[in-house]
């Protein structure tokens, strides 16, 4: 009758839920795991193992994966189904800060300008041809002991002119991202932060730069 059949539905379901979630737990995550050191990190996925220093990142990307850059040109991803990932983000950021800042600003006192380059879809960047289009960012910005410039269209703003930066959400094609911007009272950049390396760098810059300026809430 159709209570028994009821009750054998419940209960195949039942049975079913461990396994299923089980399965469904091994895609996701995939087998990933991080292990961190005092010098770096190891990041084992699918079998094949990645692993780097501290001071062999050279870029790092803070969206939706941490995606990493090593001196050598080779990259990889860490995923949100990685356990601990919010932890793991928070080290990857701060330790990643304490060695390109210092260089960045060495470069910047010493005359030299240096570039933030958003990740394109196209690029020649490692996983740059991977990335979902609501990631892709596109634009150069430059900056030097001056101010900060705008290589598409060379527009430029002095680091004495600047009214506010930061982060904030805005418009993308699809939906809403994370946007980090600049202004002057006059000209706005922004680009989307989720697709800028070392975006935490040059926040960090910016808030050195700008650190006399009584700037707006």
């Amino acid at each position: 009758g159709w209570d028994q059949r009821i009750v054998l539905s419940i209960l195949a379901l039942v049975f079913l839920l461990p396994p299923g979630f089980g399965i469904y737990m091994l895609i996701t995550r995939r087998g990933s795991s991080v292990t961190l050191h005092q010098n770096g990190l190891i990041y084992r996925m699918g079998g094949k193992v990645f692993e780097t220093t501290w001071d062999d990142i050279l870029s790092l990307t803070e969206s939706t994966a941490c995606l990493i850059e090593r001196k050598g040109g080779e990259g990889f991803a860490l995923g949100e189904n990685v356990e601990g990932y919010d932890e793991i983000a928070v080290k990857l950021k701060e330790e990643t800060l304490k060695r390109l800042l210092p260089a960045a600003r060495a470069q910047i006192d010493g005359g030299r300008n240096i570039s933030f380059k958003g990740l394109q879809a196209e690029g020649k960047i490692p996983l740059g041809k991977a990335l979902p289009d609501s990631l892709v960012g596109g634009g150069t910005f430059t900056v030097d002991a001056q101010g900060i410039a705008l290589a598409d269209d060379g527009a430029k703003m002095a680091w004495s002119d600047v009214t506010d930066f930061g982060v904030r959400l805005g418009e993308g094609r699809r939906e809403r991202f994370q946007f980090f911007f600049i202004e002057d009272g006059k000209h706005t950049f922004q680009m989307n932060y989720g697709a800028l390396p070392n975006a935490h760098v040059l926040l960090a810059i910016c808030e050195e730069e700008t650190r006399h300026l009584p700037l707006r809430p």
